[in-house]
């Protein structure tokens, strides 16, 4: 392994993990039992149509095993003592619209608790249809890496949360992504 694929172990996904019949299903699922809704957040490092908070309860039956197994490729793979994902934990069901030239900039993800880190992020792509734009890319040293499997419908793709990431700017469509934040003891 050369330096520039030592990073690898930074990321896991699942290609066509949900079919389009299940991604219509959760997308429903979410839009009957999501909690809470922003509207354009305006930042100026942020761009999103909307997010919906939905609880993993309402949403688990339909998700449960692509999160159960990939808190197992996190405790196994990644070597992290996670908490267990509770039905009372919301997730982020993020709607980018091209109407809007909706972006999400470099950033990272973390949890604003003493004793608490975010570990891993989890994304699945819930888009019902194509869009162009969106793509997902990862900053895990001094270049940047879009993943092209991500922009596949259904697909799921989970990396080290203080990786930098972005969603690049929508050009045409409606892309729909859920995000799921798996949290463990602060790191030592």
């Amino acid at each position: 392994m050369n330096a520039n694929d030592s990073w690898r172990w930074h990321k896991y996904q699942w290609v066509k993990a949900f079919s389009p019949e299940q991604i219509k299903e959760i997308n429903q699922k979410i839009e009957d039992t999501y909690i809470d809704e922003e509207h354009n957040r305006g930042a100026d490092w942020k761009n999103l149509s909307s997010v919906k908070m939905v609880t993993y309860g309402n949403i688990k039956s339909l998700i449960k095993p692509l999160v159960e197994h990939a808190y197992g490729v996190g405790r196994y793979d990644f070597g992290y003592d996670l908490f267990p994902h509770e039905d009372d934990r919301t997730c982020n069901f993020n709607t980018y619209d091209s109407k809007d030239k909706a972006d999400y900039d470099w950033h990272s993800d973390g949890i604003d608790l003493p004793f608490v880190d975010c570990k891993l992020t989890l994304l699945i792509n819930l888009s019902e249809n194509t869009y162009e734009g969106g793509e997902f890319q990862l900053m895990p040293q001094k270049y940047e890496e879009t993943i092209e499997e991500f922009s596949e419908p259904g697909s799921a793709f989970m990396f080290k949360s203080h990786i930098l990431h972005r969603v690049k700017p929508l050009i045409s469509g409606v892309r729909k992504s859920l995000t799921i934040f798996m949290n463990g003891p602060r790191f030592r």
